[in-house]
């Protein structure tokens, strides 16, 4: 989408990113904030899932790290629970970013249900991820 500027600080725009790991292709709005080398993605969208992984597919380069990975907790859904904890793998050069479940003090890759509603949180918030571009 077309970026704007907010104060000469914050360049706003957004993308349509894709989850994975669901029952039918599911597409969202992904709204994104960029201050400098930080990235802040906004989105709040979920599907049936069919697998115990997921990611998010779409992301464009300019928000893409150049060498960093970086793992971030988030707030997103499982299971139905909107309220679940998570972790998101921002990988370098990569459009897609990888999801964990929590599944005690550890996020797991596998460890979503395969049934069920998944994706970003629905509960009023939405699920924030923040990140740098290093």
């Amino acid at each position: 989408g077309m970026a704007r500027v907010l104060g000469g600080a914050v360049a706003v725009s957004s993308f349509t990113g894709t989850l994975t790991g669901m029952t039918t292709t599911v597409t969202g709005t992904v709204n994104t904030y960029v201050t400098g080398n930080n990235v802040t993605l906004y989105a709040s969208f979920t599907g049936t899932s069919n697998a115990t992984t997921m990611t998010l597919t779409g992301l464009p380069s300019g928000l893409q790290p150049a060498t960093l990975d970086q793992q971030i907790p988030i707030i997103m859904t499982n299971n139905g629970i909107s309220t679940s904890y998570g972790c998101a793998l921002i990988s370098h050069a990569s459009g897609t970013i990888f999801m964990f479940n929590m599944q005690g003090t550890t996020c797991l890759s596998n460890a979503f249900t395969g049934t069920g509603t998944k994706g970003f949180s629905t509960a009023g918030q939405g699920t924030v991820i923040s990140y740098l571009l290093n």
